[in-house]
């Protein structure tokens, strides 16, 4: 498959990466995804296409997580402090 800048796309997230970064595939290539949480599909939309992996914005939740909750931060995702206000506090403490 080849990747763009601009694709949307669905994937299933089935891993974290260091920093928070949601891990999914698309065929055998990696696509890295903020602020998800793994084993849910999300939409995406590619921002940056390398030789060996893309990293992607979140569009939507495609299926909710039971663990995913509304940060308290409000600069939750802008300022970069924190990785995992997404997610309930019983999951980041299980990752």
């Amino acid at each position: 498959m080849s990747l763009k800048t601009g694709d949307k796309i669905s994937l299933n997230i089935h891993d974290l990466a260091f920093g928070g970064e949601g891990v999914g595939r698309i065929e055998d290539f990696v696509v890295f995804v903020p602020f998800v949480i793994n084993w849910r599909d999300s939409g995406a939309e590619i921002t940056e296409v390398k030789k060996n992996f893309a990293r992607a914005k979140l569009l939507r939740v495609v299926t909710r997580s039971p663990e995913r909750v509304t940060p308290e931060c409000r600069y939750f995702g802008a300022c970069g402090g924190c990785q995992y206000q997404h997610i309930d506090y019983a999951a980041q403490i299980a990752l």
